[in-house]
Parts: C-alpha cells; sequence; structure tokens
C-alpha cells in the first residue's frame, strides 16, 4: 500500500527552492559534468514533484536552463532540452495567463522560442538523415545530434500539452513543430 508523503507542500516548495538555488549557480560551473548533473537535478526535482505540486516558483530556472541550450557540450545540451520540458510545467500553468505584465509577455516570447529551436533541432537532423542538406558529421556528431533532436521532440510535445496557450501563437508557429514531429 502507498503512504502519504508526510510532507507540507510549504515544506516541499522550501526544498525544492533551495535545490534550484543550488543548481543555479552549477549551471554557471565550468565543469561539463557539474552542468549536466545540475540540468539532470532541476528536470528530475520538476518531474519528481509534479504530481505533489501545483506550483514551484521556476520561471527563472526555465531560462537558465533555456541558455544551457547553446553549451559548447552536447552532453548539456541533451539535458537543457530534456529539463525544458519538466520545468515548463510549472512556468506555463492554467493560471500562467491570469498573471498581467511584463513577465507574462516575455515568459509567452520564451515559449515561441523554445518551439522555434526545439523545432529546428529536428528539421537539421532529419535534413541530414534524408539527404536534403548532408552535413560531414562523425559517427559522434551525428550520434549526438539525433539524441538532440529525440529530446527536442519529447520536449515539443509537452509544449505543446499546454493547450491553453496555444491561441496565443501564430498558427504557423505551431504547424511547423506539429509539422518536423511528423515528417
Amino acid at each position: 500500500s502507498e503512504r502519504a508523503v508526510p510532507f507540507s507542500d510549504d515544506f516541499v516548495i522550501a526544498i525544492s527552492t533551495k535545490i534550484c538555488d543550488q543548481m543555479e549557480h552549477a549551471l554557471k560551473d565550468q565543469t561539463v559534468s557539474v552542468r549536466c548533473m545540475a540540468l539532470f537535478a532541476v528536470g528530475n526535482t520538476s518531474l519528481a514533484l509534479k504530481e505533489r505540486c501545483a506550483f514551484l516558483p521556476l520561471h527563472h530556472m526555465l531560462r537558465l536552463v533555456y541558455a544551457c541550450i547553446a553549451d559548447k557540450d552536447d552532453k548539456v545540451v541533451v539535458n537543457a532540452i530534456r529539463t525544458i520540458g519538466h520545468v515548463s510545467y510549472f512556468v506555463y500553468t492554467p493560471e500562467f495567463l491570469s498573471n498581467e505584465g511584463e513577465r507574462v509577455s516575455d515568459l509567452l516570447k520564451l515559449y515561441c522560442s523554445l518551439l522555434s529551436n526545439l523545432t529546428l533541432k529536428i528539421q537539421v537532423v532529419l535534413c541530414d538523415a534524408t539527404g536534403e542538406a548532408p552535413r560531414e558529421l562523425t559517427w559522434k556528431q551525428r550520434n549526438s545530434t539525433k539524441k538532440q533532436a529525440w529530446g527536442a521532440a519529447t520536449t515539443i510535445g509537452m509544449l505543446l500539452g499546454h493547450t491553453h496557450l496555444l491561441s496565443h501563437f501564430d498558427d504557423s508557429l505551431v504547424e511547423s513543430a506539429l509539422l518536423q514531429l511528423f515528417r
């Protein structure tokens, strides 16, 4: 039989906030493995608490995680793509749009940017695989870009799951993302 977790929501939010604060510093570390593990920790924290909490203050973490997509290390990029989907659950809540102000506008722009960049990751791999735009990649580079595309497809699916946001965007953005998923 399943036992209820004996911690209050306030306690869970406080611990999660502490974890994310520490991971924020780790995301800027010079060591690749530290950045990778920080992304993994933030993603796993979000995933583990998805069913437990309706709210975690992760808006700032989404921006930091998204910045890791431009990291020079492929492992960091793959982990960032995975983590975006999990963190987005707490950022793009149905209540999110009821807030007014610059933060909502900025986060909607970030959502568009996420969809566009993740769609591009899939498109690059598909163009290479189909011969439309073959690139001279090593086996290791090709394997890494496939992992990025696989993660991007999963994360796009998670982002498109925030259906309450879709009416706020140009249909071509959503259409482009869907076309890459079904290509």
